[in-house]
């Protein structure tokens, strides 16, 4: 009778360490970006790094999976994914993510050749250009309010091929993942593009956990948590640096 008693005991304690374990596990969907975050970079970038260090530093474990953007944004959508990193925070994304406290700037430009001559003293003035853009990112919203001529790619580098090759006048694109891509994959580009300053819009990351996902609030608030204690202990700042951000 003692055995059956203390063999149930141990199931109990057993069970009751599976599910605490449960508990702090979280999966995020990502997408290639880098400097900031991609399969092939150092701890996959020093956004996923400031991410899954801030949810270690409340207890977590943390599993990324990289996808295309709009693939890894649907399944976080859906709950398959407890959320993804790392959106803007649009008006539209808050009926399926609640937002984390911000992570890193977003800078973005449009850029060019620097043999073509693009002039403008309004948005209103490039109606005749054609636009370079990524499919399910989130564009400027400056821009939206003027009938442009957007061209949807699924990659950013593909914009940066097409305008190379004279097929778009414009793309847009963050400051630092335009020089990664032309020095990691278009060297031979490096004198070719141009940076128009200043800045189109400065937009902050977040992490967005789904509403689907199982106590979505908890998660959300605990990475917070995490980030706040990175933040204070100097971490944030190492990890940057050490990125070279």
């Amino acid at each position: 009778m003692e055995i059956r008693k203390w063999f149930a005991l141990f199931l109990f304690v057993c069970c009751g360490m599976q599910v605490n374990a449960d508990e702090k596990l979280i999966s995020l969907a990502s997408a290639e970006y880098p400097p900031y975050y991609g399969e092939q970079l150092k701890n996959y970038g020093p956004v996923t790094q400031i991410i899954v260090e801030a949810y270690e530093e409340v207890g977590y474990d943390v599993d990324v999976k990289f996808f295309p953007w709009v693939r890894g944004e649907n399944m976080a959508k859906e709950g398959k994914y407890d959320g993804m990193f790392p959106p803007w925070h649009t008006k539209e994304r808050e009926d399926y993510f609640v937002f984390s406290d911000p992570l890193f700037p977003n800078n973005i430009h449009f850029y060019k050749l620097k043999k073509t001559k693009v002039a403008f003293s309004s948005y209103e003035d490039l109606k005749g250009y054609k636009i370079g853009v990524v499919r399910g990112y989130a564009n400027p919203a400056v821009l939206a309010e003027v009938d442009l001529q957007f061209e949807e790619v699924s990659k950013d580098l593909q914009n940066l091929l097409k305008l190379a090759a004279g097929r778009i006048d414009l793309t847009l694109m963050d400051s630092k993942l335009a020089e990664f891509l032309i020095r990691s994959e278009l060297p031979e580009y490096t004198d070719a593009f141009a940076r128009i300053d200043p800045a189109v819009e400065s937009r902050m990351q977040y992490l967005c956990i789904s509403r689907k996902a199982v106590d979505y609030q908890t998660k959300l608030e605990d990475f917070n948590r995490g980030l706040k204690l990175l933040r204070e202990s100097g971490e944030y700042e190492e990890i940057l640096l050490e990125h070279g951000l």
